[in-house]
């Protein structure tokens, strides 16, 4: 457990309390889309499945797969 500032955004700590954590896949709402962390679990091969943010300015699939399957 970490606490933080109240101003502080939860997302800084987020590699931190996961780290040595073993999952396929990380769900996480969009206050958590940050490229350090969907870099961080994409290079380990874990599916992140985090809404984007819609100031983003690459936007991404929200299960960060190469394709639309609903296209």
């Amino acid at each position: 457990m970490r606490l933080t500032p109240g101003q502080e955004a939860d997302s800084g700590q987020a590699l931190a309390l996961l780290e040595g954590v073993d999952c396929q896949a990380v769900v996480a709402d969009k206050a958590y889309d940050t490229n350090a962390i969907v870099d961080h679990f994409t290079h380990q091969e874990i599916a992140v499945v985090i809404p984007p943010k819609s100031n983003q300015f690459d936007q991404r699939l929200k299960d960060n797969t190469e394709e639309d399957e609903s296209m």
